[in-house]
């Protein structure tokens, strides 16, 4: 564990977040403490370091990814590439990332065994339509650090959720929707929660509910995902959102459904996702 790395971090993001030492350490341990864990001359205990991230808003696993490798930044990057390439739907590459990486020391690392296990569920899946085995290393990853409490972390709120969505494409939406709404239950006690989780789940529950034709509770789970966009000043699924705020205000014969579908267009249209223009456009010409 490399603890002067851990304490170059800590300092790094008190400043970012334009902290003092004192301003740090108070509720939590003595500004002499975070001096002396700034300077990696001590071993801080895992119970300062939870409370030390959690008033940084950071999640406490970052710290101890970069104490367990030295190649940290590396493996951030090689991670960013790794779920860029799933929201391109690219799994045939992933997958290749992943067993090219298969044997290498940084996989021994509990949270990116974790990591690598997760991806290889949705691979598995997407890839070859093997719906036990990409459940199997699913729930393999989530035990590694799911203690069975209704609290989850960040990254197992995200592993339950690329679940459910796994269980809808098999055809299992009863179960998928338990297992949404038990990722965004889990999602209200994670401080500082990444709100494109969020808005993720928020707009899977949303689509599951339409083909459910339950199009009320569709359309407020759509709302509240908009909502969330809007509060936290990101794009990230904004379009998608407003055509299924569209799609169910046209089953429901509301009035603005046809605007809702015309905002989403020019969202798709910034993002470049041509074949969701044309989608929302053939709706429109088909319902006029």
């Amino acid at each position: 564990m490399q603890y002067d790395a851990i304490g170059f971090n800590v300092r790094y993001y008190r400043e970012l977040k334009g902290l003092t030492q004192k301003q740090l350490a108070e509720d939590i341990c003595t500004q002499a403490q975070i001096s002396k864990i700034e300077k990696g001359d001590i071993i801080p205990l895992s119970s300062t370091l939870y409370e030390i991230a959690k008033k940084l808003g950071i999640d406490v696993n970052h710290f101890y990814q970069i104490g367990d490798h030295e190649r940290f930044d590396y493996i951030q990057e090689l991670k960013t590439e790794i779920r860029q390439k799933i929201r391109d739907f690219r799994y045939e590459d992933v997958m290749e990332t992943l067993q090219s990486h298969d044997n290498e020391k940084f996989f021994n690392n509990v949270y990116l065994k974790q990591f690598r296990l997760w991806h290889l569920g949705i691979c598995v899946y997407h890839l070859y339509g093997d719906y036990e085995r990409a459940i199997e290393y699913l729930n393999e990853s989530l035990a590694l650090t799911y203690s069975g409490s209704k609290m989850y972390t960040e990254r197992e709120i995200e592993i339950t959720n690329s679940m459910a969505i796994i269980q809808d494409m098999h055809g299992q939406r009863k179960k998928a929707h338990e297992t949404f709404v038990r990722a965004l239950n889990a999602s209200v006690f994670v401080p500082d929660i990444n709100p494109r989780i969020k808005v993720r789940i928020w707009y899977n529950l949303s689509t599951i509910l339409s083909s459910e034709k339950r199009y009320k509770e569709s359309l407020e789970a759509a709302n509240r995902g908009i909502q969330i966009c809007l509060r936290k000043e990101t794009m990230y699924l904004l379009g998608e959102l407003l055509f299924q705020k569209g799609y169910c205000e046209r089953q429901l014969c509301y009035k603005m459904w046809k605007q809702h579908f015309e905002q989403a267009i020019a969202i798709f249209k910034i993002a470049k996702k041509e074949h969701l223009v044309h989608l929302a456009k053939t709706e429109i010409d088909q319902n006029e």
